[in-house]
């Protein structure tokens, strides 16, 4: 599982920080390959440490924490910053990357505006 710190509901920022807890059964990784479909990938290729995420409230959970799920395609990492310190951009469903390289992510995919909104 991974421990996540909540700043905001939607774009509404908290007025204190809460905590949330993915789950591994919680997190959709897509996969490389059809070969690779239906394997467990580590929470560590799925998030790091200073990761911003956007998740979906799943449940209350307990006293400590929320539950919650990327498990939908347009959740997941949307901001990281590389091991060696370099702001990262999406290269694919399973890779941020920057000049340095690509870490594997569980990324989330953009949400497309359309001309209705």
């Amino acid at each position: 599982m991974c421990t996540v710190t909540i700043l905001s509901n939607s774009i509404v920022p908290l007025n204190s920080p809460n905590t949330g807890t993915i789950r591994a059964e919680d997190v959709t990784s897509v996969p490389e390959t059809a070969t690779e479909e239906g394997k467990e990938s580590s929470m560590f290729d799925n998030f790091r440490l200073g990761d911003v995420v956007q998740a979906r409230v799943i449940s209350l959970g307990d006293v400590r924490s929320f539950y919650l799920s990327t498990a939908e395609e347009h959740l997941g990492v949307v901001k990281a910053v590389s091991e060696g310190g370099e702001n990262m951009v999406p290269v694919n469903w399973r890779e941020m990357g920057c000049s340095g390289g690509t870490e594997r992510r569980k990324v989330a995919k953009p949400m497309m505006k359309t001309s209705d909104e």
